[in-house]
């Protein structure tokens, strides 16, 4: 019945109307008996190492499959066949969400849900720091010299990663209209370099919102070496915290985080942009989204980002016309983090025996193959072009947008000339 269940899940697997994304895949079971689907040479072997596993996957289907991939019960062997694997799952699902028919994962998804929920501000920072409080070596091995931790903007196809993430925070400077004088919060900074970029080249003066100390450290750290203590104050807040400063800020951005603050928590987060704004005052929100509500997978939930819920565009668009924020401009950049994502992945992987070093304990196997599933995932869902997962900036202004922002969009485009270096490759 186990093997029943596996092998016609698999089947399923194998079905999708694809003609590129579908690969042979060999299953070889606990009691070394096998099942081959396309053809008798596989680009997918998965291996079985006991029955928990078959048992797991049978009961919990995908999320199963990558929980005993994680934990090293089943291993995947073939060349790239990880990705291969996520490909073929997402064009099978066509967009669907198939686990909402699965009462045992449903069971599993909301006492998750209910455990993470943000609307606890302290599970809020919990959550925040399960993710982003990792070791900061970590990250900036394999985001880059920028430490951007979201989509960058490749303006001419030929850029490098760190080029491409200095395009798409110059890019967002623009879009605010920055200019000297300008008083501009950001929330969920990472290591600062939006704000060291909005300071130093265009004059504004910046407070950060951060509640990971981990990342406030290397933030002060580059703030400091480029002399700009003056211009950038960091402080450890929620973005709920923002009500209490109404009137306050010309501009507001955030990039990589609003799709971090949890079901039941947008409207609190908009309601903070709202008040913590002039009348007139322009801002950015830079998140990954959808165009219908639907749950985020489970295994990211759990494993990755606990509390993370990326809300549908048009939830968003509500809440900003319920808080009187004009839309002004929405891009989608959707390809451009497929972009950055791959290169993530191949800096992960490259760097692996470096990132070992850091703490052996922390970045064992199990780390990862968990981080490659969602690397590799992250990168397909923005790959995939039925997926339901998008990436937008919108741009806004509280009040009327009349006489606020420029007629047209001329300012911004060249936005960064090509041999325009990132500042961090300028540091002192």
């Amino acid at each position: 019945m186990v093997k029943f269940a596996i092998k016609k899940a698999f089947s399923i697997l194998v079905s999708n109307d694809s003609k590129e994304d579908k690969y042979p895949i060999e299953l070889v079971f606990s009691d070394r008996k096998t099942y081959r689907l396309l053809s008798d040479n596989p680009e997918i072997t998965i291996i079985f190492k006991n029955r928990r596993a078959e048992w797991h996957i049978a009961l919990y289907q995908g999320d199963g499959l990558l929980e005993s991939y994680m934990n090293g019960d089943i291993d995947i062997v073939g060349d790239d066949a990880l990705r291969k694997l996520i490909r073929m799952a997402y064009q099978v699902t066509k967009g669907k969400y198939y686990n909402l028919s699965n009462p045992l994962q449903a069971i599993r998804r909301i006492a998750l849900d209910r455990k993470n929920n943000n609307t606890d501000w302290d599970q809020a920072k919990r959550n925040q720091v399960f993710h982003y409080g990792l070791p900061a070596e970590f990250f900036l091995l394999w985001l880059g010299e920028t430490g951007g931790y979201s989509e960058g903007y490749w303006q001419t196809g030929k850029e490098n990663l760190d080029q491409a993430q200095h395009n798409k925070f110059n890019y967002i400077c623009r879009k605010l209209k920055l200019k000297p004088g300008i008083k501009m919060v950001e929330v969920g900074s990472g290591y600062g370099y939006m704000s060291i970029l909005a300071a130093e080249k265009y004059g504004a003066d910046v407070v950060n919102y951060g509640l990971v100390e981990e990342q406030n450290r290397i933030m002060r750290q580059w703030v400091s070496e480029r002399k700009l203590n003056h211009k950038i104050k960091i402080v450890e807040k929620d973005h709920r915290e923002l009500s209490n400063e109404p009137n306050t800020y010309d501009r507001y951005v955030s990039i990589g985080v609003y799709d971090m603050a949890g079901k039941d928590c947008h409207r609190d987060w908009i309601k903070g942009i709202a008040q913590s704004l002039k009348p007139g005052g322009i801002g950015l929100i830079s998140t990954t989204g959808r165009m219908h509500s639907e749950p985020t997978d489970y295994f990211i939930t759990k494993y990755i980002f606990p509390g993370a819920y990326c809300p549908s565009l048009a939830e968003t668009l509500q809440l900003m016309e319920d808080y009187e924020l004009t839309v002004l401009d929405i891009e989608n950049l959707k390809y451009h983090y497929y972009l950055a994502i791959n290169e993530w992945y191949e800096r992960f992987i490259k760097s692996w025996d470096t990132i070992v070093k850091i703490n052996p304990k922390l970045f064992n196997e199990q780390f990862k193959r968990k981080w490659s599933v969602y690397l590799l995932g992250s990168s397909e869902v923005f790959r995939t072009e039925h997926t339901n997962m998008s990436v937008y900036h919108i741009v806004f202004v509280k009040g009327k947008a009349q006489g606020f922002y420029s007629l047209t969009r001329d300012f911004l485009y060249p936005c960064v000339l090509p041999h325009e270096q990132s500042l961090r490759s300028n540091a002192s």
